[in-house]
């Protein structure tokens, strides 16, 4: 069946949520997961939905799969409106570096298309690091941590993504 979540308040306990066989949704708006939020969507076109600009230091999803589950953001919250990329990489110090594959970073916009060139983007940075598993939001996409914004630990399996199994076009933005 298709399960629907809303977590709209402060998590601070341990929290295990399955969403099983469905195109399931998880929405957050508002809520500061503090605590361990665990989702297991399951299997089917599943959405994780972000209202709000969320703390999501304590969230994990175990079992994401590209081109079937989605990340949704409003748009009125996280400026996306515009565009985005994402750049798989890590964490060095303050700053986000970005992987490559022999010259090429690893960077693509919205439509899944190779950036070149991060400079010359001034749409939204979402960050994957590659040995951390975390999702980051990067509103003024300066590459420093300090003011970025954790979104979820995210894995398929508990393994994390790669350029093939997450995709720009993962992310979209609402209004």
């Amino acid at each position: 069946g298709v399960d629907s979540y809303n977590f709209s308040s402060n998590i601070s306990s341990t929290i295990i949520a399955g969403g099983g066989v469905g195109n399931d949704v998880f929405k957050f708006d508002s809520a500061s997961i503090t605590g361990d939020l665990t989702i297991t969507a399951g299997l089917g076109d599943d959405t994780f939905k972000f209202n709000t600009v969320n703390d999501g230091s304590g969230l994990t999803i175990n079992d994401f799969t590209t081109t079937d589950d989605t990340f949704s953001f409003n748009s009125a919250a996280f400026e996306g409106s515009n565009g985005h990329v994402l750049v798989f990489g890590s964490i060095q110090g303050t700053e986000f570096m970005p992987t490559s594959t022999g010259a090429i970073i690893n960077a693509f916009d919205q439509n899944n298309s190779p950036i070149p060139d991060l400079l010359s983007i001034s749409n939204d940075y979402w960050y994957y690091d590659v040995n951390q598993g975390n999702l980051y939001y990067d509103q003024d996409s300066d590459q420093q941590m300090e003011d970025s914004v954790l979104i979820a630990k995210v894995t398929n399996s508990s393994n994390n993504l790669t350029t093939t199994s997450l995709n720009a076009s993962d992310i979209e933005y609402i209004s």
